[in-house]
């Protein structure tokens, strides 16, 4: 997330360079730049997913495991970054923060429970 707000934030730069905007203030990652990330990534995740995809990560979000973790959607979605591996002094599993909030906007979660 942090490389793309640097890639919007160069982007406005290189814009006022090539319009000759030197005057212009100072290009930071602010909150316009990191909630335009977030809007974009959260779109990316959306595309691939399907019903079944948001019954599974729901029940990974409830129960903290899949029902199957050798099943190739599953490591899919691992591998995708939709579903987050913890090891500890458990393995278990977690849904993406983003991909969570996007559960919620779906209405596949409940606010009060994310």
């Amino acid at each position: 997330m942090s490389d793309r707000c640097c890639d919007k934030a160069m982007q406005k730069i290189r814009g006022q360079i090539r319009r000759q905007q030197f005057d212009q203030s100072d290009v930071i990652v602010d909150q316009s730049i990191l909630d335009e990330v977030v809007t974009e990534l959260q779109l990316e995740y959306a595309e691939v997913l399907g019903q079944s995809d948001f019954d599974a990560l729901k029940l990974i979000y409830t129960e903290f495991k899949p029902k199957d973790t050798e099943n190739q959607r599953f490591l899919d979605l691992l591998h995708g970054l939709y579903v987050l591996e913890y090891r500890n002094a458990l393995l278990w599993y977690d849904l993406n923060p983003l991909v969570r909030d996007l559960l919620v906007q779906e209405g596949i979660l409940d606010v009060a429970s994310a």
